[in-house]
């Protein structure tokens, strides 16, 4: 049997998604995307354009089509200022859905859905998050993410879809927007400008981007060997200070630390000060762990921001 394979991906023009879908093509897959913008990335096979998700425009779009694959990381609410309840729960939950149904019938032989640590409550104690802690109900991102999970989960197991939601955690690296944390220290620290931080000791379980693609891979050929509906943890199981990452992305760009303006900024009210995952479960089921620590993650991560900048 071939090991190439038809993949339908939505939300390829984002950061995990578009390291998702060159690493899809330079395996050998035939890669679809489906998007707002009509622009055709020279590794894809086919995009399909809806102007806007709702479950009636992918249902027209995959009318008579059929893939080997679903990777369905197209998802609203992914920068804070969005908040929007009804892009929200229809791209979170309605559509996450139909494309779920929409898969069991081709039928896929693996599908992957890309959900959140943020679906979980917050931790009680300094122990990583496992798949049966508790969810969160009260915030509008999370909750929605969260709803669209147990969808998935519960139509691909009545319905005989080998599906993976998984709950990534802490993804950095070349290509984050412009507002999260390695992007704003990378820009400011070359320009040799004071960065505005919090206190930097919130704990966080920081995933390099390289290591998340692997894994999203890797559950995929496992799911064709070990069909099921689950939920599993994309994480490290190590959490570090904000701090911490951010001292080492000044020691990697030889930047001052004394730019790092710890306390500048308050921390948020509602922020969480643990967030880690225990990645126990996709260790065993994918026999994924990740290759990165946090330097060489860094390391990684400030070379390709670089080699941008001298493009």
């Amino acid at each position: 049997m071939s090991d190439r394979r038809s993949v339908l991906v939505t939300g390829a023009s984002g950061f995990l998604g578009g390291h998702v879908v060159r690493r899809l093509a330079a395996d050998g897959h035939e890669v679809t995307v489906m998007q707002r913008s009509s622009h055709h990335p020279p590794c894809v096979h086919e995009v399909l354009c809806a102007a806007e998700l709702t479950p009636a425009s992918v249902t027209d779009l995959l009318h008579g089509r059929c893939f080997d694959w679903l990777v369905h990381m197209a998802s609203a609410g992914v920068h804070p200022a969005d908040r929007d309840i009804e892009s929200l729960f229809r791209i979170n939950v309605d559509v996450t859905r139909t494309l779920t149904e929409i898969a069991a019938c081709w039928p896929a032989r693996a599908a992957f859905i890309a959900g959140t640590g943020s679906e979980y409550g917050p931790a009680t104690d300094h122990v990583p998050l496992i798949e049966q802690s508790p969810l969160e109900a009260h915030r509008l991102y999370p909750a929605s993410k969260a709803a669209g999970t147990l969808s998935a989960l519960a139509i691909a197991t009545a319905m005989g879809l080998p599906l993976v939601a998984g709950r990534l955690f802490g993804i950095y690296g070349a290509g984050e927007a412009s507002h999260r944390l390695l992007p704003t220290l990378f820009s400011r620290l070359r320009a040799e400008q004071r960065v505005p931080l919090s206190d930097g000791r919130q704990l966080r379980d920081f995933l390099y981007i390289d290591d998340a693609v692997d894994a999203v891979i890797s559950i995929l050929h496992a799911l064709e060997l070990r069909p099921g509906a689950l939920v599993m943890n994309v994480a490290t199981g190590k959490a570090v200070s904000v701090r911490l990452f951010a001292e080492t992305v000044a020691d990697v760009i030889g930047a001052d630390r004394a730019l790092l303006g710890f306390g500048d900024l308050p921390r948020r009210p509602d922020e969480v000060l643990f967030f880690s995952g225990d990645p126990s479960l996709i260790s065993a089921f994918a026999e994924w762990k990740p290759q990165y620590d946090l330097k060489a993650g860094i390391v990684r991560g400030v070379e390709t921001l670089e080699r941008g900048q001298r493009v």
